[in-house]
């Protein structure tokens, strides 16, 4: 066997002996004496074992913090909001029985425009979506609009509940699961009016999603 490429035992310090030698990762290593070899040999065999033993499945509830449960919210419809040359179609989705009002909700998303022009990088002339969502957390603004023919692209914000105050909001965040159900429509619209042979903006933009709730 090749010589250890340790000169001192990793258990006691002592020097290398030629009879306590082993392989590990292809490699000689040395010990001691035979029974420092042997104990090393006994702790890689219960780390293998470990590693290679199957897992129980992870509890899929075991990521959610305080369990929430679906519940349908309060969708609408309100219209066309032309901003520039940019038109969107314009939702309110809420959390709350009580209705956001639409007013107020333009009027905030037109001052973040005005307020964040390094946040707010809409292409000119843009087609696509904004939702104003009042969750249990806070009010959230999701601009986003369609790009290089099926491209989706987006900005969010956030406002404290109560509060008509947005702010960029973490850029790694995409959507909640009610707001998602606007992206979802929005993708087959998109789709349908807008990558056929004959592109149809105001049929794009005519083809929204219904009030309701989701």
């Amino acid at each position: 066997m090749p010589s250890a490429i340790n000169a001192s035992c990793p258990w006691s310090g002592d020097p290398v002996s030629p009879d306590s030698l082993t392989r590990y990762r292809g490699q000689t290593v040395g010990f001691c004496n035979p029974g420092c070899r042997d104990k090393f040999a006994r702790a890689v065999e219960v780390f293998d074992e470990a590693i290679e033993a199957p897992r129980p499945a992870r509890d899929p509830l075991a990521f959610r913090d305080g369990r929430e449960f679906y519940a349908p919210r309060s969708y609408r419809d309100y219209g066309i909001l032309e901003i520039g040359t940019s038109r969107f179609k314009f939702y309110l989705v809420d959390a709350s029985d009580d209705l956001l009002d639409g007013a107020e909700a333009e009027s905030a998303v037109r001052g973040f425009a005005r307020a964040c022009p390094h946040v707010w990088t809409i292409d000119d002339s843009a087609y696509g979506h904004i939702i104003v969502h009042r969750g249990t957390e806070g009010l959230w603004l999701l601009a986003q609009w369609w790009t290089g023919g099926g491209i989706l692209r987006g900005l969010m914000a956030r406002s404290p509940v109560g509060e008509w105050n947005f702010e960029p909001a973490d850029t790694s965040l995409v959507g909640c699961v009610w707001e998602l159900k606007i992206v979802e429509h929005e993708r087959a619209a998109w789709i349908r009016h807008m990558m056929g042979e004959q592109p149809d903006i105001d049929a794009f933009l005519a083809d929204r999603l219904p009030s309701g709730r989701y």
